[in-house]
């Protein structure tokens, strides 16, 4: 500890000289600035366009580069990412990971028939929950073989591949959840939903611009779709750990399992009669 402190001082007392030298550079510049601007307004309340061509054309590379970078900045990037592709990693990876959600729901029945459930005498929760392990564990080997192939296939930045699965997996159970959840209370209607959800995080979760760069409503809703958390466990994964970032964003990722759970569990029964109805009506039109 003593000697972590003693690093940390050290740090800040050289950025303190940095940043002091930085000062004197500028004040130096903008006096530099501010005399040319005398000599020049001098010249032209004269009409002296002698002195006015002398001033501008003293030296114009090097009054070019001065005006072009008056003030030389050296960048030490803590954790750097070597390409773009590997950049956009996390929110693409992201992406994939429900758009496997959402083919899951449309590809395997979210609830067993009625003659299922007698024929092996499971409640209506167990057959949620019975269900809901089925469609994670497939998600799960989804999520492997798209973090897998990131790494060993695109060969994308990867500082800890083992972290990187792991948010993988963690980000596959929690979407499939929310889907799950949806599909099995609203049925066909759910579906949809979770393409509009995947929409509205694409749009909004900040992994191709930088929240401030999105709109206003955008900007208001950041902090809630879960593709955020899954892509900053993702990317603190690949490329660097700050102060505990990615346990952080994992354990607020993972919290967005229980509600969906619990939401799916409560919304079943009282919704079950309904989109029986709507399927059966939309069955009849002969469309879907």
């Amino acid at each position: 500890m003593a000697a972590a402190t003693q690093a940390a001082s050290g740090n800040l007392d050289g950025m303190h000289a940095t940043l002091g030298h930085t000062a004197e550079d500028l004040e130096s510049a903008a006096t530099r600035i501010s005399e040319l601007q005398g000599e020049l307004s001098d010249a032209l309340d004269s009409s002296d366009m002698d002195q006015v061509r002398t001033i501008l054309l003293t030296s114009p590379a090097e009054l070019g580069a001065f005006m072009a970078e008056p003030v030389s900045i050296e960048r030490h990037a803590v954790f750097p990412v070597e390409n773009n592709g590997s950049a956009m990693a996390p929110f693409y990876t992201t992406l994939a990971i429900w758009i496997g959600g959402v083919v899951l729901a449309a590809l395997i029945k979210a609830t067993p028939s009625a003659r299922a459930l007698q024929e092996t005498g499971c409640t209506v929760t167990q057959a949620y929950l019975g269900r809901l392990a089925l469609f994670c564990g497939t998600g799960i080997i989804q999520a492997a073989i798209i973090c897998l192939g990131d790494v060993g296939y695109l060969g994308v930045q990867c500082a800890h591949p083992g972290l990187f699965l792991l948010a993988g997996c963690v980000a596959s159970v929690v979407f499939i959840s929310i889907i799950f959840a949806l599909t099995s209370s609203f049925g066909d209607i759910g579906k949809a939903v979770a393409v509009v959800l995947m929409v509205v995080q694409v749009a909004g979760a900040g992994g191709t611009f930088p929240a401030q760069m999105l709109p206003p409503v955008f900007q208001t809703i950041y902090a809630w779709p879960p593709f955020v958390h899954a892509e900053g466990a993702m990317r603190a994964a690949l490329f660097g750990i700050y102060n505990g970032d990615f346990w952080i964003q994992l354990a607020i990722l993972a919290a967005y399992a229980v509600p969906a759970v619990a939401l799916g569990l409560l919304l079943r029964r009282p919704t079950a009669h309904t989109v029986k109805r709507f399927e059966e009506a939309l069955e009849s039109t002969h469309v879907m």
